[in-house]
């Protein structure tokens, strides 16, 4: 048979359950963060690790480095070109041009390197052209052409 006051009873009990519960969480707060500590000691150095792999092999530098130098004498009105060469298997990697006086008179008028052309003859070295524009100049001058010349791989 049905009996109405277990059934009240029963969910008097349960509801009394959850009712205590709810006061006890209530008084829980959630935890908080203190503040941060003092910083600890320094430790102790680490192993040193193995070495690593080894790079790759760089490109190829420059070895046998040389200043090639010739000049040629001229005179009055005189025009120039002087070619100086670098020695065999050794490419040209500058140069330059430049007379023995100071004469404004004296004028370079190129100044260029050159490379190998089967047609020219030409190898690697360094081409010079100059002259003296006036016929007043005094006695004669000198031009010079160099050559900067090293063994480069390509």
């Amino acid at each position: 048979m049905f009996r109405p006051y277990v059934i009240m009873k029963s969910q008097a009990l349960i509801l009394g359950i959850f009712l205590m519960a709810a006061i006890v969480l209530s008084g829980c707060t959630t935890a908080q963060q203190g503040a941060q500590g003092p910083t600890g000691p320094q430790g102790e150095r680490g192993a040193i690790g193995p070495s690593g792999p080894s790079g790759a092999q760089g490109l190829p530098g420059i070895s046998g480095y040389e200043i090639v130098r010739k000049e040629v004498s001229t005179s009055n009105k005189q025009f120039k070109i002087l070619k100086v060469e670098c020695p065999q298997g050794k490419k040209v990697i500058g140069g330059g041009c430049s007379f023995s006086g100071t004469d404004e008179s004296l004028v370079i008028v190129s100044s260029n390197p050159t490379y190998p052309n089967l047609s020219s003859g030409y190898t690697y070295g360094w081409n010079c052209a100059g002259h003296n524009q006036f016929t007043d100049f005094p006695g004669s001058f000198e031009l010079w052409a160099f050559a900067i010349c090293a063994n480069v791989e390509s």
